[in-house]
C-alpha cells in the first residue's frame, strides 16, 4: 500500500472492447467529453497499428484522458497474426511459437497441475473420439469446444459433438488431427479456467508486441491488460501479474477465473488487481437506462466499484447507436447528477489496491438517504417479506426478516460492529446474521441476539462481529421476534 491514506468513495468505470467504426469512436468521445468523463478502450493492437487514421484518433483520446488499454495483439493469448511478411519473419523466430502458417502464427501453453482436470478413457480413430464416458459425452455435447489432453502425447485438443461421436480438433482449432487408431487410450478433461495457460515466455512475446505497437502509433504504454473473450482458456492472474505487472509495468488486469470484489480492503489485492472483472450485462448495449440506474445504485450503496464493459453493439437498441449513445448519456447526466465519480480502468487499480484506506471498526451499511432507484428504498436494501420502509425505518408488525444486504463491500477483517437504532416492545429480540465471502467460499461469521429494553423509544442496539482474516465481502440479515405489536429498526449514522 502507498503510505498515503484517503477514503474511500466508489464510482463507475465504462470500459469499450475491440475495435468499432472511427465515426462511432468519436460521437463516443464527443459524448464523454462533453460531460467532462473519461473512457477505457480496450484495443487488440495489431488490428489498428498500420492505420495512421485511428492511430492519430487513439492519440487525441489519450491526449484528452482517456484510457487505451491492453487487449492482446491479436485478441488472443495463444496465437497471434503478422502484419507483414518482415514481422512474420520476426515472428517465426520466436521460441514460444509452436508452429505457424503464412501470418498466423500459434503459441505454446501448457497445463496446470490441478484436480479440475478430471481424467477418464476412450477410444482413438484418426479425429475421432469413441466410447467415450456418459459424464464426459453429455458434457461434450452440452458445450462446444471443450478442451481433452491426449495424456501418451501431452497435446491438447478441442471436442466437437459429431452425430453419435466426437471430432478432434487441434488445441488452436485447426482441422488436421490425424492420431493412430487407439483403445482405451487415456485423457485428461482440461477446465479452461483454471486447467491451462499460456507459457511464460508465449506472454513476454504477446506484451513485447503490445508495447511496441503502441509505441509505433505514439500512445502512452499500456498500463491495464484485458482477457480476451471467446473460446479460449483464461489465463490466471498470478500469471499476468508477474509477467505484466513485475515486467512491463502494468497497473492491473481482468483475469476472469476469479473476479475481484472491487472494493477496499480485499485480502491479496495483488492478485485482485489482476482480476478486476468487469460487468458485461447489464450494460447499455442490452439494458435500458433504469435497469443500469438500479444496478448502479446498488453496487455503490454497497461500497463496491461498478466496472461495466461493452462491445458498442446496438443492433438490439431502439435507434440503433444513436440510441445506444442515448443511453450512455442518460447514464452520465445520472452520475453527474448524483456527483457518482467516473474513472478509468487504471485508475481505479491504484484508488482499490494501491492506495492506503483508513480503517474503521465499525461496518459501515449503505446510507439510507440514497434512493438513485427511485423505488422508495434505501440503494442496497432489500426489505424482508412484510417488512416496509417507512419514516426513514424498515418496520414490520410480525416476527420475521427486517431488511438484508448483501454483497456489502469495504467492512475489512476483524472485530467490527454494527450499530443500528430500533424502536419496538421491551423484550423484543433482534437477530444480525452475518456471513463473510472470501476468494473461495461464502462462511458463517456469526449469529448475534440482542433484546430491546424500552417500549416505544428509540435506542442504539450494538452488535460486535469478529469477521476472517481472508473476508472480501459480507451478507447481512436482520431478524425481529416481537413480543408487541411492531417494531421498526435502521442503521444509526
Amino acid at each position: 500500500m502507498a503510505a498515503g491514506s484517503e477514503a474511500f468513495r466508489p464510482g463507475v468505470c465504462f470500459r469499450f472492447d475491440d475495435k468499432r467504426e472511427i465515426g462511432q469512436y468519436r460521437k463516443l468521445a464527443a459524448l464523454f467529453d462533453r460531460y467532462s468523463t473519461k473512457f477505457t478502450l480496450a484495443m487488440t493492437c495489431q488490428n489498428v497499428v498500420n492505420d495512421p487514421e485511428f492511430s492519430a484518433m487513439l492519440r487525441e483520446f489519450a491526449a484528452n484522458g482517456h484510457e487505451i488499454g491492453d487487449h492482446t495483439a491479436s485478441h488472443s493469448t495463444f496465437r497471434i497474426r503478422a502484419n507483414n511478411p518482415e514481422e512474420a519473419k520476426a515472428f517465426a523466430r520466436e521460441k514460444c511459437v509452436d508452429h505457424h502458417d503464412n501470418i498466423t502464427f500459434f503459441l505454446h501453453y501448457e497445463l496446470i497441475d490441478t484436480p479440475l482436470n478430471r481424467p477418464f478413457v476412450a477410444s482413438l480413430q484418426g479425429n475421432k473420439l469413441r466410447d467415450v464416458p456418459e459424464e464426459f459425452s453429455g458434457l461434450f455435447r452440452k458445450r462446444q469446444e471443450e478442451l481433452v489432453c491426449h495424456v501418451a502425447t501431452g497435446k491438447v485438443y478441442r471436442v466437437y459433438a459429431d452425430k453419435e461421436q466426437f471430432k478432434l480438433k487441434s488445441f488452436w482449432g485447426e482441422d488436421n488431427v490425424r492420431l493412430a487408431d487407439e483403445h482405451k487410450s487415456s485423457f485428461l478433461h482440461i477446465h479452461k479456467r483454471a486447467g491451462i495457460c499460456s507459457t511464460e515466455e508465449s506472454l513476454r512475446f504477446l506484451a513485447r508486441v503490445s508495447r511496441d505497437a503502441f509505441r509505433k502509433m505514439r500512445l502512452p504504454l499500456p498500463r491495464f491488460w484485458m482477457q480476451p473473450g471467446g473460446y479460449e482458456p483464461f489465463q490466471q492472474p498470478e500469471l499476468i501479474r508477474k509477467i505484466y505487472g513485475e515486467e512491463f509495468g502494468y497497473l492491473g488486469a481482468d483475469c476472469y477465473p476469479k473476479a475481484a470484489f472491487l472494493t477496499v480492503g480485499e485480502p491479496e489485492s495483488g492478485r485482485a488487481v489482476f482480476s478486476m472483472t468487469p460487468v458485461f450485462h447489464p450494460t447499455p448495449e442490452n439494458s435500458d437506462f433504469f435497469t443500469m440506474r438500479r444496478r448502479v445504485a446498488s453496487t455503490l450503496a454497497k461500497r463496491c466499484v461498478f466496472i461495466n464493459c461493452s462491445h458498442l453493439a446496438s443492433r438490439n437498441v431502439p435507434g440503433g447507436f444513436e440510441g445506444l449513445l442515448k443511453r450512455y448519456e442518460e447514464l452520465l447526466i445520472f452520475c453527474r447528477d448524483n456527483q457518482i465519480p467516473i474513472r478509468t480502468c487504471s485508475e481505479w487499480a491504484k484508488i482499490l489496491y494501491k492506495t492506503s484506506h483508513p480503517a474503521s471498526d465499525q461496518i459501515t451499511l449503505p446510507p439510507i438517504q440514497h434512493d438513485w432507484d427511485q423505488n422508495n428504498i434505501p440503494d442496497g436494501y432489500d426489505p424482508g417479506k412484510a417488512a416496509v420502509w417507512h419514516d426513514n425505518a424498515f418496520v414490520r408488525t410480525s416476527s420475521g426478516e427486517l431488511f438484508r444486504v448483501n454483497n456489502l463491500g469495504g467492512s475489512n477483517s476483524g472485530e467490527k460492529k454494527l450499530t443500528l437504532r430500533a424502536k419496538g416492545t421491551s423484550g423484543d429480540t433482534l437477530i444480525l446474521n452475518v456471513q463473510a465471502r472470501t476468494w473461495e467460499k461464502t462462511v458463517p461469521a456469526g449469529r448475534i441476539v440482542r433484546k430491546l429494553s424500552r417500549t416505544g423509544e428509540w435506542e442504539t442496539v450494538t452488535f460486535a462481529v469478529t469477521l476472517p482474516d481472508d473476508a472480501a465481502l459480507v451478507h447481512l440479515r436482520l431478524e425481529a421476534i416481537l413480543q408487541g405489536k411492531g417494531i421498526a429498526a435502521a442503521p444509526r449514522f
